[in-house]
């Protein structure tokens, strides 16, 4: 130790290996005035160490005296003089190799000073990251978080983390005008078809169902969903039938019905699109679809009662009572059935008499 220090303190030049020797063993010893004296020297003249005594005197400052601000003046300094970027100083600093167990308050120090210090904007902006990942992920310091999202969106308008972020806070605050405004400003930005199509469906879906703006949703929809793999038909069908376009909700059952398989689902959208017919005034094609409807699942019987309303409604008795016999032959209760029987032998009765 004696060595190094005579040496370190008679103010001779050493060889890079020498000095580094001679500074890890006043380090070593804890001999910190003469160490710092020698830096701080050394700063001052500059010359090919410069980098590394900038980055020992940040570890320094940080490991043994938890000195923050100090740490943070010398990063600043260390970007500006050295002109060095962000990739540079996180091999520098911002690593185990560097900085063995770097504290993550160490670490959010080190970036929010380098934050300030770069003078290009893509180096700000992977610093500001760079922290907000550190906040998110290691401090778990939400506050902290938001500020330096709120930093990185006026840097970076089109910042997909931030946005993704605010996106986030802006769902869970219940601000929904706010979530539309950043996913239509995401839809923009990113880069995949994919995540085009998912965003468009999540925006489609916060006006019809949050916001209540059917209009919007249907123009987000006809934009960017009609190529997505994703379903987008119920909320289609749900703006359509908010604005009061019923033409609109036949076509989105219509489409529906012929990705459908199942005999079920076939016959239930059948059914809807028959009572969207009727409420429209089309009565024939109703009650067709009505009777493709029974047809296409047997156990289904919700489509007689309107289709028998219509038949009545028209005077079609004779279709009303092929329609109930039809039913009968359907309905498990034999109680039941033998009354529906009776329904159509009235019926029938009553159109033999008028025909005489």
């Amino acid at each position: 130790m004696l060595e190094a220090l005579g040496r370190i303190s008679s103010g001779q030049r050493l060889s890079p290996s020498d000095e580094q020797v001679a500074l890890e063993e006043l380090e070593s010893n804890e001999c910190w005035q003469p160490l710092f004296r020698y830096l701080d020297q050394a700063l001052a003249a500059g010359g090919q160490n410069l980098v590394s005594h900038y980055c020992r005197l940040i570890r320094l400052r940080l490991n043994y005296f938890n000195d923050i601000s100090a740490a943070q003046a010398l990063t600043a300094d260390l970007i500006r003089r050295c002109q060095i970027d962000f990739p540079t100083l996180h091999d520098l600093l911002l690593n185990d190799h560097a900085i063995p167990d770097l504290e993550p308050q160490h670490e959010a120090a080190l970036l929010d000073a380098a934050s300030e210090a770069f003078s290009a904007t893509a180096e700000r902006v992977q610093a500001l990251e760079k922290l907000a990942a550190v906040y998110e992920k290691r401090l778990f310091n939400e506050e902290r978080l938001q500020l330096v999202f709120e930093r990185l969106i006026q840097l970076d308008p089109d910042n997909i983390k931030a946005l993704r972020y605010f996106k986030l806070a802006f769902s869970q605050a219940n601000d929904w005008e706010q979530v539309s405004r950043v996913l239509k400003r995401l839809i923009d930005v990113v880069q995949t078809r994919q995540e085009k199509f998912r965003l468009a469906h999540d925006l489609a879906h916060n006006l019809v169902y949050r916001l209540d703006n059917p209009r919007d949703a249907i123009l987000v929809l006809d934009r960017h969903c009609r190529e997505s793999p994703l379903d987008v038909s119920q909320i289609e069908y749900d703006a359509a039938h908010r604005m009061g376009d019923t033409d609109r909700c036949i076509q989105v059952l219509q489409s529906a019905l012929r990705s459908v398989r199942d005999d079920a689902g076939k016959a239930i959208i059948q059914f809807r699109m028959a009572d969207l017919f009727r409420k429209s005034g089309k009565i024939r094609e109703s009650e067709k679809i009505l009777q493709e409807s029974l047809a296409t699942w047997q156990v289904f019987l919700d489509p007689f009662e309107p289709l028998i309303q219509m038949q009545i409604a028209s005077n079609s008795w004779d279709q009303v009572a092929a329609t109930l016999q039809a039913l009968s032959l359907r309905v498990q209760d034999k109680e039941l059935a033998d009354q529906i029987q009776q329904a159509v032998r009235r019926i029938e009765a009553g159109l033999a008499d008028r025909s005489q």
